[in-house]
């Protein structure tokens, strides 16, 4: 097997996923990848949800919740 630096694997897997229909999101800051976090969230549950995506209260207590967890497996 060839090396292949993180970068190029990195480029490797996003042309991967785009051409199976993936929409590549470019995130620039934190409040970015919570915003596109929370609409990915909304639309894999969109069943669940019933079609209505969390309001901030639900979405803040899910955050909260994640947070949680990832502080408790340090």
């Amino acid at each position: 097997m060839a090396y292949q630096s993180e970068a190029q694997l990195e480029k490797n897997m996003i042309e991967q996923l785009v051409r199976q229909q993936y929409e590549k999101v470019t995130v620039n800051n934190e409040s970015e990848l919570i915003h596109n976090f929370r609409e990915q969230l909304n639309k894999f549950n969109k069943k669940k949800l019933k079609e209505d995506p969390l309001i901030d209260e639900e979405f803040s207590r899910f955050l909260t919740q994640i947070m949680v967890m990832l502080r408790e497996e340090m």
